[in-house]
């Protein structure tokens, strides 16, 4: 008989096969995937059954429940270590309230300097094509990484991020969030602009929910925090609520969920991550996503924002007369610097890169 015992196990029947007499040794696959060999035993012809042990299917692993809850955490970090080219980390939670009480560890993804690199490519934006997984797991305090990558729980993908547009081009930036093969659309309704303050930004959809556009502040004070609002029209407190951390404030926007530090004073490299901004999404009562959407939704806008609706005679970037001409050319100024300066950086970068490559 065949050698295949095992624990745990389970029994397979087989059927001698055509032109194998007693003594032969067939291979079979077992239940789990493995193959088998198995001797057919004496006074058995072809079409009889006998019955073996085999090795027992392997037990899955099940996808865990995320926390659930009325509000979406995502706290935005920057993992700078001593020697090694910047990344930033995601950290998600489930919360009771906007503050983030009763924060309870969520979701985790990252984007890395390599994810970025591998992914340049001539006249590309650097994003455009990313794929960032989104993993039931948190970061570590210490160093920034992901703890647990075995449940991805869902995938964001960058499908059109331009890399250099004219500050009239209101060509959308979309992308996807993909989880148990149904993809809910990300989509921000304007064009890419360099320029944030002073103009409204443009809409942004997460599956069928409109977050409306805000008003990025004229004057920034530098020690205190920024505070942005995309709310949901016709749900009051609902919407995306983010804060830019400013560097030494201590307020008024809500503290990474702790042992996140915030932005010192004087950065230095290394050590643990630093918070850079953080969100929280008060879902609306017709919410039709899964909250990974939310906190992939929240890792698309920090990496696509700003964007605007340029040009459109009224409610955005252009409107009338000279104040439209004005944004106009204030945008297309830092048009020139950023999007042509930023893209040549990481340009030289991917050349450099290549060339250091054997």
């Amino acid at each position: 008989m065949a050698q295949v015992m095992a624990a745990p196990s389970a029994m397979m029947t087989v059927q001698v096969p055509e032109g194998a007499p007693p003594g032969t040794m067939v291979q079979l696959t077992a239940p789990n995937g493995q193959p088998v060999q198995v001797q057919i035993p004496p006074g058995l012809g072809p079409g009889q059954q006998f019955t073996i042990a085999v090795p027992a299917a392997a037990p899955q692993m099940m996808m865990p429940a995320a926390p659930a809850g009325p509000v979406v955490l995502v706290d935005h970090l920057l993992v700078a270590n001593c020697g090694k080219f910047p990344g930033q980390a995601f950290a998600g939670y489930a919360a009771d309230d906007v503050m983030g009480a009763g924060a309870r560890p969520a979701f985790a993804s990252e984007v890395t300097f390599g994810m970025i690199m591998d992914n340049m490519g001539c006249c590309k934006n650097p994003y455009q094509g990313l794929e960032v997984p989104v993993y039931l797991s948190t970061i570590d305090a210490g160093n920034g990484k992901i703890t647990d990558r075995n449940f991805e729980a869902a995938r964001l993908h960058f499908d059109v991020v331009p890399a250099c547009q004219c500050p009239c081009d209101n060509t959308p930036i979309s992308g996807r969030v993909v989880k148990a093969g149904v993809a809910y659309p990300l989509v921000s309704h304007g064009g890419p602009s360099a320029c944030p303050q002073c103009i409204a930004d443009a809409d942004m959809t997460v599956n069928s929910t409109t977050l409306k556009g805000t008003l990025y502040p004229c004057c920034v004070q530098p020690c205190c925090d920024t505070p942005f609002v995309r709310p949901v029209e016709g749900e009051p407190g609902a919407g995306m609520y983010r804060w830019i951390l400013q560097p030494c404030a201590s307020g008024p926007g809500r503290d990474p969920v702790q042992p996140f530090r915030r932005m010192p004073c004087c950065f230095c490299p290394g050590g643990k991550p630093i918070g850079l901004q953080t969100y929280s999404m008060q879902l609306p009562a017709k919410n039709d996503v899964p909250p990974e959407v939310w906190f992939a939704a929240a890792i698309f806008e920090s990496v696509v924002y700003p964007y605007h609706q340029q040009g459109d005679g009224g409610g955005g970037d252009g409107g009338g007369g000279g104040r439209g001409r004005a944004r106009f050319f204030r945008s297309f100024a830092c048009f020139l610097y950023w999007r042509l300066a930023l893209p040549f950086g990481f340009a030289l970068l991917f050349v450099l890169r290549h060339a250091a490559s054997p």
